[in-house]
């Protein structure tokens, strides 16, 4: 099992749901569910995620996303990306592979492939059938470890956000291609059935899936912080923006002196993109071209239904 924690600095392997979600959803999910009765409304610990501060990019709306939980600190948690978003508006996005190199980009790339409302609508089939839309979205059957892993996945359905929790590894799963039997509705072992047919939707998808290509992020999770390991060859990179500038960037963190986070987007997501595409973890930033002063940054792209990763760091 992929483990995304491997993920670290300088050495990587590397919403709510949006109105047109709303319509999306509804009529893939009566085209495929047949006559069935609606899902129960979740309890409110199964809202729709946090949506980004006043002022930052809106997100994306998704239909499912999969991710890792654990109970960590926020910073440890802060550059962990989801294993797979399928967006509202057609797209599969995943993380994307580094190689194995020292200091690695500092930003991981990520690959996207559309995806055809029919296959949209098979997604949100599955779900259903193999009773993964309840409001207890408890799928670990009691086997949860104190402080460890375990798989997450978020399924947006006629405006109903249903928040799973599993184990991605549970016994009586059926892989993906293999000859044997569907587990029982509402299992552990139906959790982790949908959550190993996500991760390979080449093979029982194909059809409605388009060729990968690289994913240029709308806006980014940036923490500026003091000048990074020193590295022979590193070249400076002047931050493009006046205004706000590199040190007054985002908010200060709490207990990190000259640490501050913030949210790039829009002209300063675009402007920055090219910039943070040629940067490894050890790339000093300065605030102009004349400045000594260097920054270390580490950067998260922010995916459709992100919430705000610095929102639990500042003051």
């Amino acid at each position: 099992m992929h483990d995304p924690s491997a993920c670290r600095r300088g050495r990587r392997r590397r919403s709510p749901a949006a109105p047109g979600v709303l319509a999306l959803v509804a009529a893939l999910a009566a085209g495929c569910a047949g006559g069935g009765a609606s899902p129960a409304a979740p309890s409110p610990s199964a809202a729709s995620p946090s949506p980004l501060p006043s002022g930052a990019p809106a997100a994306d709306g998704f239909v499912v996303r999969a991710s890792w939980t654990q109970a960590l600190p926020p910073r440890a948690l802060f550059d962990r990306l989801p294993v797979l978003v399928v967006t509202a508006d057609g797209r599969v996005l995943t993380p994307g592979a580094v190689v194995e190199i020292y200091p690695g980009p500092l930003v991981a790339p990520i690959v996207e492939r559309t995806i055809t409302p029919a296959g949209v609508g098979a997604l949100v089939a599955m779900a259903r059938d193999l009773g993964l839309l309840r409001a207890d979205g408890d799928f670990t059957g009691g086997a949860a470890v104190p402080g460890g892993m375990s798989a997450r996945l978020q399924v947006v359905v006629d405006g109903v956000t249903y928040e799973l929790v599993g184990n991605a590894d549970a016994p009586g799963a059926c892989p993906p291609g293999a000859a044997c039997a569907e587990p029982e509705p509402g299992t552990p072992a139906a959790f982790a059935t949908f959550w190993g047919r996500l991760l390979a939707l080449s093979a029982w998808l194909a059809p409605e899936l388009g060729a990968e290509g690289p994913s240029a992020p709308r806006s980014y999770a940036i923490i500026v912080g003091p000048p990074p390991e020193a590295w022979p060859g590193a070249v400076p990179i002047v931050w493009p923006a006046i205004e706000p500038a590199l040190d007054r960037f985002g908010s200060p963190v709490r207990g990190e002196a000259a640490t501050r986070c913030g949210i790039a987007g829009g002209d300063l997501a675009a402007a920055l993109r090219p910039l943070l595409g040629r940067a490894t973890t050890l790339t000093p930033f300065v605030a102009t071209p004349a400045a000594s002063a260097t920054h270390g940054l580490v950067v998260r792209p922010l995916l459709p239904g992100d919430e705000d990763p610095c929102a639990p760091l500042v003051e």
